[in-house]
């Protein structure tokens, strides 16, 4: 019988992610012997040390931790080196490299929509680790590639570094059009220039409902949500783990399928003395104590809810 091996995708807050049920489909359907946690951790330094020490084979990075992680990996792949920012870690033997498969979810997801992006007018918004991984697919694919967020600051630091157009936040000159839109906000974040945008396509980077995406209905503009953009990186993530092609079709059906369950069971991880069993485990929260834990533990069902 094949050892166990684990799997896992950081974030804060990660109670909401749809990526353990299509692993463990995948898992499945290659009769694959592992399993996929949620980790909720300190820090982008307690990643590595969890990673190390439980031990994972490999794990998902999501926000806040994409950037965060460079300093502490070993390795980095070309386009993680060239990005900026990872979303995926794969240990080997004890080295761990990074790697960026959002720019395939991104791109496999455009292509499939038939969304054109060569020499088109495409903006991003955001200003984030997939804001990054946005404005890199983009302009590989020769659109031309705007950005705007928040942060003066980092968006002009991301606009530098791929040789991108800036838009300015608070005074978006909203007569351009755009084909397309990529969307790297959190669903709640609303933008002053959000009704006057002119745009044809979005992609939105979350799953849950976003204020773009209800402006983009209120439009008639064509919009797929986060949740294809998370299938075709996971596809990708999948055969840097396995050195092998993912089961699309089967984690395709079963992202059709998900049903969060009510029942949650929440599980502290104080420390790595004593295994413990987390296989039934809907998250696993890092802390250093009962009290933190129960705080961490609330936020994180507030979030979801």
């Amino acid at each position: 019988m094949s050892e166990l091996k684990y799997y896992a995708v950081f974030g804060n807050p990660v109670l909401h992610s749809k990526s353990p049920f299509l692993f463990k489909d995948g898992f499945q359907a290659l009769d694959i012997a592992a399993e996929y946690l949620r980790i909720r951790p300190a820090s982008a330094q307690n990643i590595i040390e969890i990673i190390k020490k439980f031990p994972l084979h490999g794990a998902n990075i999501t926000s806040p931790y994409k950037e965060d992680i460079l300093d502490y990996l070993d390795e980095l792949s070309s386009e993680a080196q060239s990005i900026g920012a990872v979303n995926t870690v794969v240990n080997q033997s004890g080295i761990l490299k990074g790697y960026n498969t959002d720019i395939y979810g991104i791109i496999n997801t455009l292509q499939e929509a038939e969304a054109n992006v060569k020499d088109r007018q495409c903006l991003v918004l955001g200003s984030g680790g997939a804001a990054k991984a946005a404005v890199y697919a983009l302009t590989k694919a020769g659109a031309n590639t705007f950005i705007t967020g928040r942060s003066k600051i980092k968006t002009q630091q991301i606009a530098d570094r791929f040789n991108c157009s800036v838009m300015n936040w608070l005074q978006f000159d909203t007569k351009i059009k755009f084909d397309v839109i990529v969307s790297a906000l959190l669903p709640k974040v609303d933008a002053p220039f959000c009704k006057e945008l002119q745009f044809d396509f979005l992609l939105n980077a979350s799953y849950k409902q976003s204020m773009f995406m209800k402006y983009a209905k209120y439009k008639n503009c064509k919009f797929i949500n986060g949740e294809r953009w998370l299938l075709h990186q996971a596809a990708e993530t999948f055969k840097l783990f396995f050195n092998c092609d993912a089961p699309l079709k089967q984690m395709e059906k079963c992202l059709k399928k998900i049903k969060i369950s009510k029942k949650i069971n929440i599980t502290p991880l104080y420390s790595f003395c004593a295994k413990q069993n987390f296989t039934q485990s809907d998250l696993i929260i890092f802390s250093n104590n009962e009290k933190n834990f129960q705080k961490i533990k609330n936020e994180e069902i507030t979030k979801f809810i």
